[in-house]
C-alpha cells in the first residue's frame, strides 16, 4: 500500500461527526492508496482528541455483545 499520488506520506484530515447519543466526535482520517488497485482506497479513522476518544469508547461499549 502506498500513499496518495505524490508518493509521500498521506496528509491527515480532521472530520467532525455529530452523533445523536454522544454528541460531536472529531476524527483524524488518513486515506491510503492500494498498490495495483487505483480505484480502491483504505481510510483509517482515529479519535482526534481525548474527548472524542472517550465518546468513541462509549459507543463501542453500547454496541458490545453481551456474553
Amino acid at each position: 500500500m502506498g500513499g496518495g499520488g505524490g508518493g509521500g506520506r498521506p496528509a491527515p484530515t480532521t472530520k467532525v461527526f455529530h452523533h445523536q447519543e454522544v454528541g460531536e466526535i472529531r476524527m483524524t482520517s488518513v486515506s491510503l492508496a492500494i498498490t495495483g488497485m487505483p480505484e480502491c482506497r483504505i481510510v483509517v479513522y482515529t479519535p482526534g482528541d481525548e474527548e472524542s476518544r472517550e465518546r468513541t469508547a462509549l459507543l463501542r461499549a453500547q454496541r458490545a455483545p453481551t456474553p
